[in-house]
């Protein structure tokens, strides 16, 4: 899953935009999670782009990577 996947996941879907860095920071995470096999939720904070004011968010790792499964993998990883 790269990046720029998840930015332009959380824009269109949460209007949060956030860095490059902390995007990474996320697909790290997601890679260390993916051997768990367990549905966590993450805090994640970035500006809202429609207030300009900063928002944080609570996503579930499940449903980032459902994101990522439709964009790269298809069906491959998959939580119960």
């Amino acid at each position: 899953m790269s990046e720029q996947v998840i930015i332009n996941y959380l824009k269109n879907h949460y209007y949060i935009l956030i860095s490059d860095l902390r995007a990474e920071h996320i697909v790290g995470m997601l890679n260390l999670l993916l051997y768990w096999k367990r549905d966590v939720y993450l805090e994640i904070s970035g500006r809202n782009t429609i207030t300009g004011f900063p928002d944080t968010i609570t996503i579930s790792t499940k449903e980032l990577f459902t994101v990522g499964n439709q964009e790269n993998y298809g069906n491959r990883f998959e939580l119960n």
